[in-house]
């Protein structure tokens, strides 16, 4: 069921915030980390991607947030490296399955992680250059408002 505007105006924070987590940790898990910490980084990275991922290419339920909530048209996002590692991710890292035990595909780590983030990133710019009003304000606020806080390191546009 389609969101009121009100609804989608009120979710641009939950959206920003999410995607705030991704580059956090994207580029975080691209440090040097001390062990333990860059498991966590790693999982919350690919945690985050998938949240992300799934926004720019609608999947989910009807009351989950997609990018397309935001646009007047139809857009693609280009994602082809986190394409061919999603369904593996899905069931390796963020579901304890079964499918654990019998996959055979290692993680390569490091390489992927960077085009990982500069997918994401690249496909947050082409939706922020999609927006208009109400929501382009509403994203330039919420971002804004982050670039102000702890996260003003991070590269958020």
């Amino acid at each position: 069921m389609p969101q009121s505007e009100k609804t989608r105006l009120a979710a641009v924070m939950h959206v920003v915030y999410d995607y705030v987590n991704l580059v956090s940790a994207g580029e975080l898990v691209q440090t040097a980390l001390p062990p333990r910490v860059n498991s966590h980084v790693q999982h919350t990275f690919l945690m985050s991607c998938r949240v992300i991922g799934d926004f720019f290419e609608g999947r989910g339920g009807a009351d989950d947030i997609k990018a397309s909530d935001f646009l007047r048209r139809l857009c693609r996002f280009p994602l082809p490296t986190w394409k061919s590692w999603r369904n593996h991710m899905n069931k390796q890292h963020l579901h304890l399955t079964y499918a654990r035990v019998q996959n055979k595909r290692s993680w390569i780590g490091g390489q992927v992680n960077k085009q990982f983030l500069q997918e994401m990133q690249a496909c947050w710019r082409i939706f922020l250059s999609k927006l208009e009003e109400p929501f382009k304000s509403e994203f330039e606020t919420q971002i804004t408002k982050k670039e102000q806080s702890e996260f003003k390191a991070c590269n958020l546009r």
